[in-house]
Formats: structure tokens, C-alpha cells, sequence
């Protein structure tokens, strides 16, 4: 099975290592930063929009999603030369090291 966290569990796959075993910047990456887009998650996720129950609720503009082009990735994912699925193929890059 593949790792998705990241390289933040430690060696025996249990918990993140201690704050002290880490550098400043390897803590705050390990802690979770938040960020804007944290905030406005945690914001929506506290008042979610639902057209009957809360039509004056929070909509999640923050997560991206495209479903217009499923059709082509199913397809491609599905023949056998794709032997393997690579977790950055999926997600977003790490961008917390670019600053």
C-alpha cells in the first residue's frame, strides 16, 4: 500500500517524531501550518451551504475537483501499460518548501 502521509510518520509507521528531533522548519511543516485556505475550509466546515437546510451557509470554492475530464483519465488508467499509480500523479505538490 502506498504512503500518502508524506514522510511525517516515523520509521515504524506510529506516530510524527517529537518537535525536538526536528528543524524549525521541518516543526511547522509537521505541525500543520494553517493557512487561508485552512481557515476557509474550517469556516465552511462549521457552516456548510444546503440549499433546504442552510441555503445562507458557507459554499467550498477552496477544493478543486474536475470531473469534465474523468472519462479520459479512466481510460487511460485502465490500460495495461499502467502498471503503477504514483500519489503525485493525483495531488498538488508539496508547495510548503518553496518560501
Amino acid at each position: 500500500m502506498t504512503d500518502f502521509s508524506g514522510g511525517l510518520a516515523s520509521a515504524g509507521g506510529g506516530e510524527a517524531p517529537a518537535q525536538g528531533e526536528l528543524s524549525a522548519r521541518g516543526a511547522r511543516i509537521a505541525g500543520g501550518a494553517v493557512g487561508l485556505l485552512d481557515k476557509g475550509f474550517d469556516r465552511y466546515l462549521d457552516d456548510p451551504f444546503d440549499a433546504d437546510q442552510n441555503p445562507q451557509g458557507i459554499l467550498n470554492f477552496g477544493t478543486s475537483e474536475n470531473k469534465l475530464c474523468f472519462d479520459l483519465l479512466q481510460e487511460r488508467l485502465s490500460k495495461p501499460d499502467v502498471t503503477y499509480l504514483e500519489p503525485h500523479l493525483f495531488q498538488y505538490l508539496d508547495t510548503q518548501g518553496i518560501k
